[in-house]
């Protein structure tokens, strides 16, 4: 017996953005990822964070990427959880807060 796999149109294009993203053809990713990002897909959330925070494909945008880096960790993602602590630490695009920063 076979199990029927539903793909989440949300998700459905985060492959494929982040395939482009690691291409460096960031306008590719873009939509492909704020579409999996604005879903609810965490890791898309994260790629999304991380291109705000380093101005690919988008002008640099500090206080976006804290706020899918914090999308990203109220979901348990590790990575974005450090990267919003780097944030907080820095006072860059959140205001500085080093107890935010740790927890």
């Amino acid at each position: 017996m076979f199990l029927a796999i539903t793909v989440i149109p949300a998700f459905a294009g985060f492959d494929a953005g982040m395939a482009a993203y690691k291409q460096g053809d960031y306008a590719t990713a873009l939509p492909e990822l704020r579409a999996a990002a604005e879903g609810g897909h965490a890791r898309a959330q994260y790629a999304l964070g991380s291109m705000y925070n380093e101005g690919k494909g988008v002008a640099p945008d500090r206080a976006a990427a804290a706020e899918w880096y914090r999308k990203a960790a109220v979901q348990s993602h590790a990575q974005a959880q450090f990267a919003l602590g780097v944030l907080y630490s820095s006072g860059k695009g959140e205001a500085k807060d080093m107890v935010a920063a740790h927890m």
